[in-house]
């Protein structure tokens, strides 16, 4: 039996001034004292060791195979990843994924933890933890915003770091901090992943700052518009037949529509129309361009009942300019940004400068944001108009 005895064991009991004979005794006491010999076979037993915080000495006690394999091994690779719990935790705090209040046992710590870790070596997930927020990938993810197309924020990711990145069920619908208890549908599938990854510290404008750039988040078939009068946006649809389920597609005009066009702007330009059924007025830059058009005339030839969500209907041109209409006057009610984001659950995003924006017409917001895919749709409320990208 010697041989399966531990001199931890035997060091324990010396600490008490026995002699190895009375070492030996009480070994075996602690051994054998419960149980049958079958139950205490030493071959399947484990001394597993811990310093008891309170008196600060190391106490060795007998751990069953079945105890080590299920509970103990179980734990290890939780337990040896204390230091890159502890450095998500601080990180996601300032990149305001994690609330204040959480620790390393929050759920969503774990959860990004085992995102992170996930086929990635343990040195090189040091590295990346370490190294957020990384200056290379905000400057790789701002370029991209100016670009003609959009991007996946994965491929940058991926790109830089060597890593297979994508979207994981459980982390894209994690949100960010204090968004749980909203009613309202402000983050998006993967906003709280992205944040963390590519955001240095919780913005006071907008959804991510890096290094300074603030940018503004709107997940697919967020809402455009604040402080907009829903009367007139209800009034404007109404003009058209509803060709979809709750009136979510539009087409032409109908006969009450139509009459209303012919009766009312006849001598009246476009620009009036929209000032009326925007739901905020129009700016100057709108009224510029838009007055050159007759009302009349636009609906005569653009009067189509295209069907589809994002079909060609009279309706659906008009949606986009409206939509560009009440996302420029959002932007100007809300405090400064740099950029919008328009992404959705693939982490594909479309980039668009804030400051190009309110320096356009409507028109040409239109062009812009279709050259990227990016279009507005109608609310199935018929208060306002969502961003879509396709």
């Amino acid at each position: 039996m010697d041989s399966k005895i531990t001199d931890a064991y035997l060091n324990l009991y010396n600490k008490k001034g026995h002699s190895k004979e009375v070492r030996m005794s009480n070994l075996y006491e602690q051994v054998y004292e419960e149980g049958t010999n079958e139950d205490h076979n030493i071959a399947d037993r484990n001394n597993i060791g811990y310093k008891d915080p309170e008196t600060g000495e190391w106490v060795f006690k007998r751990a069953s195979n079945t105890y080590v394999d299920g509970i103990v091994k179980a734990s290890l690779g939780v337990t040896e990843s204390g230091s890159y719990l502890k450095a998500i935790l601080k990180h996601g705090k300032k990149a305001g994924v994690l609330d204040e209040n959480e620790d390393i046992n929050s759920s969503k710590v774990r959860l990004i933890y085992n995102y992170l870790s996930k086929d990635v070596p343990r040195n090189k997930l040091k590295s990346i933890i370490s190294g957020l927020p990384d200056k290379e990938l905000q400057n790789k993810f701002i370029a991209n915003m100016n670009e003609p197309s959009a991007f996946n924020f994965y491929n940058i990711i991926n790109s830089a770091l060597g890593t297979s990145y994508g979207p994981d069920d459980a982390v894209v619908t994690m949100r960010p901090a204090g968004e749980e208890k909203k009613t309202r549908g402000a983050a998006g599938p993967g906003e709280a992943l992205l944040a963390f990854l590519f955001n240095g510290r919780k913005p006071e404008v907008g959804d991510l700052d890096l290094d300074g750039v603030g940018i503004e988040l709107k997940y697919n078939l967020g809402r455009v518009g604040k402080e907009v009068n829903t009367k007139q946006v209800k009034d404007f649809a109404s003009l058209f037949y509803d060709l979809g389920a709750a009136g979510s597609v539009a087409g032409a005009l109908t006969e009450n529509g139509l009459q209303t066009i012919e009766q009312n702007y006849k001598d009246k330009s476009l620009g009036d129309f929209l000032e009326e059924y925007s739901g905020v007025g129009i700016d100057g830059k709108d009224k510029g361009y838009f007055s050159n058009i007759n009302a009349l005339e636009w609906f005569k030839e653009n009067n189509n009942p295209s069907r589809g969500k994002f079909g060609n209907s009279t309706y659906n041109k008009l949606v986009q300019f409206v939509g560009a209409i009440q996302m420029k006057d959002y932007f100007n009610k809300i405090r400064d940004f740099d950029y919008l984001g328009v992404f959705n659950g693939r982490g594909d995003i479309a980039g668009f400068s804030r400051n190009t924006i309110l320096g356009s017409n409507a028109q040409e917001i239109v062009n812009m944001m279709s050259g990227k895919n990016v279009v507005f749709t109608p609310r199935l409320d018929k208060e306002g108009f969502s961003v879509f990208l396709k």
